[in-house]
């Protein structure tokens, strides 16, 4: 590979970066979302179209952090946590491509959303 060839910009990670840490303030959630879980999900269809594999990658990422955050946050103030491993990261991505697919006015986060509160409650262990 040629020194041109490596240090050619590689346009698809680029404008993928540049979505990602775009400010949100026209999606803003009034909760706090930002990032990729701020984007629409008509947005996340058409990256899907141009970028498959890295915008899965993006949106997996996003999703399973927020979801171990959610779980967090329950486990430290007594509420119901979920079973995170109870689904396929696969089937993870299909469920919330279908919600966006039924909604496309809806965001990344509330697609996440709906996926959540569909897993099973978990029991945390007793960490005394």
């Amino acid at each position: 590979m040629s020194l041109r060839e490596r240090t050619r910009p590689n346009w698809s990670r680029a404008v993928l970066a540049a979505l990602l840490i775009q400010p949100t303030i026209a999606n803003a959630d009034p909760i706090g979302v930002t990032g990729a879980g701020a984007l629409p999900c008509a947005e996340i269809a058409k990256f899907f179209r141009q970028n498959p594999d890295q915008t899965s990658a993006m949106m997996l990422s996003w999703a399973q952090g927020y979801m171990s955050g959610l779980n967090v946050a329950g486990g430290a103030s007594g509420r119901d946590v979920r079973d995170l491993a109870s689904m396929k990261t696969k089937d993870e991505e299909w469920e919330i491509r279908n919600y966006c697919d039924q909604h496309p006015m809806s965001d990344l986060a509330t697609a996440v959303m709906q996926l959540y509160i569909s897993l099973p409650t978990a029991n945390l262990p007793d960490l005394k």
